[in-house]
C-alpha cells in the first residue's frame, strides 16, 4: 500500500521535474492532478442477520486517483480504491451458539464526474459522482465466495491548497499542494445482502 502511494507520488514529481525541459509536457500537464488517501471504512449490514453478537475488526482502507479539469467548476477523474480485509466474529443464536466467522476484501477502480465550488483561492469543495468496479472476495463460515459488481460511486471532499508548497523554480509544472479530508460511498450486493461502503479519509494531491 505504501509503495502504490509513494509510486504516484514518486511519479508526478519526476514528470513535473522534466518538464522544465520540455515545453510540450508544460502544457500536457496543465489542468490535471493527482492524488492519494488513507483512511477508515465500515460496511452496513456487515454481521450476521440478528446476531447475538458480533466483533467487526477494520483494515486500513486507501484510495489513489488521477484527474483533468474540464472547467473551472468540473473535473474528470478515475482511481483506484481498497477497503482493506474486514472480519466479523457473530453469534448468531444466542450466547450458547456457536461463532460465525465473515471476512471480506473489496477492491475496484473508478470514473467520477468531480463538481468543484471554490470557497477562495485556497479552499474548494469538491464532489464526486461516477460508477466504480468492484471486486470482492472472502469467507463466509469457511465457504469462500467471489462477486465482481459495477455500483454507483458517490463522494466529497474538503480541499486546502498550499500554493507556494514547492518553489516554482523547482517544479514549474505544480500549480499547488492540496490537503483533502474526504468520504466515499458506495454499495454492493452479495451474500444475500446490500451492503454500503463508507471510508473517510485524508490525504494529499498536487495540481498542475
Amino acid at each position: 500500500m505504501k509503495k502504490i502511494l509513494l509510486g504516484v507520488a514518486a511519479a508526478a514529481l519526476c514528470v513535473a521535474a522534466g518538464a522544465e525541459e520540455h515545453g510540450g509536457l508544460l502544457d500536457m500537464l496543465h489542468g490535471t492532478y493527482n492524488g492519494g488517501a488513507l483512511g477508515h471504512t465500515t460496511i452496513s449490514d456487515y454481521c450476521q442477520a440478528g446476531a447475538y453478537t458480533c466483533n467487526d475488526q477494520r483494515d486500513v482502507s486507501f484510495k489513489v486517483f488521477g484527474g483533468l479539469r474540464l472547467t473551472d467548476y468540473l473535473g474528470a477523474e478515475v482511481g483506484y480504491i481498497s477497503f482493506g480485509r474486514i472480519r466479523a466474529l457473530s453469534q448468531p443464536n444466542g450466547a450458547s451458539g456457536g461463532i460465525d466467522e465473515r471476512t471480506t476484501r473489496t477492491n475496484g477502480f473508478m470514473a467520477d464526474a468531480a463538481p468543484v465550488y471554490r470557497v477562495d483561492q485556497n479552499i474548494s469543495l469538491v464532489g464526486r459522482v461516477g460508477l466504480a468496479r468492484l471486486h470482492i472476495e472472502g469467507s463466509d463460515n469457511g465457504a469462500n465466495f467471489s462477486a465482481s459488481k459495477t455500483a454507483p460511486h458517490l463522494g466529497a471532499a474538503f480541499n486546502y491548497k498550499f500554493r507556494d508548497f514547492v518553489p516554482n523554480m523547482l517544479l514549474p509544472a505544480l500549480n499547488g499542494v492540496n490537503v483533502e479530508i474526504g468520504w466515499d460511498t458506495m454499495k454492493a450486493k452479495y451474500l444475500g445482502s446490500d451492503h454500503w461502503y463508507n471510508m473517510v479519509s485524508m490525504g494529499f494531491g498536487a495540481e498542475f
